[in-house]
C-alpha cells in the first residue's frame, strides 16, 4: 500500500468522515472509494483536489502525512 493510501483513511478518521460520507464528496461509491483506500484503483487526480478542497488541506499534506 503506498503511504497516500494509508493517508487517505487516516485523514478521513482523524477528520470524523466515514468512507460514505466521502465518497458522496467525490459523487462516487462508497464502494469505489474503499477501492482507493485499499489501493485497488488509482486515486484520479481530480478526486486529489476535490479532497484536498473539502479537508482544507494541501495535496502535499495528504500525500506525505
Amino acid at each position: 500500500m503506498y503511504d497516500f493510501q494509508k493517508n487517505l483513511k487516516l485523514i478521513r478518521i482523524e477528520k470524523g468522515y466515514t468512507q460514505q460520507d466521502i465518497a458522496i464528496q467525490l459523487d462516487t461509491t462508497t464502494e469505489q472509494y474503499n477501492r482507493y483506500e485499499r489501493c485497488k484503483r488509482e486515486l484520479p487526480l481530480h478526486h486529489a483536489i476535490t479532497l484536498s478542497e473539502f479537508y482544507r488541506m494541501s495535496l502535499d499534506d495528504i500525500f506525505k502525512k
